[in-house]
């Protein structure tokens, strides 16, 4: 392997390993205000309820229901109007108490959050307009906290397998050291093993992701988490090969590096 393809390799190492770390572990959407707010009593009809997050939030993977006290569910159709707003647009409502129910999930990681806040048409709300309902926000599972470890843990081994390979063996054979050619096939399957897990790893992350929400197509292509994902996926593909490639490649020609 040339001087470029090692460069190369290293800074897929560090990609994969910058985009790891990019996904935080514990955000949550959070409902900062609505429209009509929580507790408001509201002259007419509003043409659509207006939600605000503190984060970027997936409309496509968002359910809001809005259920008068008297006039039982409406209809209702969500619209992203900005990367933090969801509006969701209404019917003609009558004079009634409704309330409204909504689950979204953040786009950096898809941790889903949800609650509830009543306002009135043409009807006095039982809390004061001031109040907003706060958000209810579950912690990771314990399943997507050991699934990230594995990928963490995967990948800590890439990066080792691929610096023993590239650089501390080829550095120490060049200052005089002997005998270290017999590790090196292990330090390859190591690192073949490694890809394998990270990607396994990195899928049956997705695959429960998919169990919170519905929609493949809206996660991959509508969220940063599904488009970090095919990175990641696309990134650990490419050190699979390299490993597969330096198992091909004489000791000989590995140590000259």
């Amino acid at each position: 392997m040339t001087r470029v393809p090692r460069i190369v390799a290293v800074l897929l190492v560090t990609c994969l390993a910058t985009l790891l770390g990019a996904a935080p572990a514990s955000a949550h959407a959070v409902l900062v205000r609505s429209s009509p707010a929580g507790g408001a009593s509201v002259a007419g009809s509003p043409a659509r309820v207006t939600l605000q997050f503190d984060e970027d939030v997936s409309g496509a993977l968002s359910r809001v229901s809005v259920v008068g006290a008297r006039t039982g569910a409406v209809e209702t159709r969500i619209d992203q109007i900005g990367d933090a707003e969801l509006g969701v647009a209404l019917p003609r409502l009558p004079a009634d108490l409704y309330r409204v129910e909504w689950h979204t999930v953040a786009t950096d990681d898809l941790h889903a959050t949800g609650g509830t806040f009543v306002f009135g048409v043409d009807t006095a709300a039982p809390v004061p307009a001031s109040v907003i309902t706060g958000t209810t926000a579950a912690g990771p599972a314990a399943d997507e906290v050991a699934l990230r470890w594995a990928e963490f843990s995967a990948v800590a081994l890439v990066a080792g397998a691929l610096a023993m390979l590239l650089l501390v063996i080829p550095a120490a054979v060049r200052g005089g050291a002997a005998a270290l050619e017999s590790v090196m096939p292990a330090i390859t399957r190591l690192g073949i093993v490694a890809c394998v897990m990270a990607l396994l790893a990195d899928e049956a992350l997705m695959g429960l992701q998919l169990t919170r929400t519905t929609g493949v197509a809206g996660i991959l292509t509508g969220t940063v988490y599904g488009r970090a994902w095919i990175t990641r996926e696309l990134v650990t593909l490419l050190l699979l090969w390299t490993f597969l490639a330096l198992r091909r490649t004489p000791d000989s020609r590995r140590l000259a590096m």
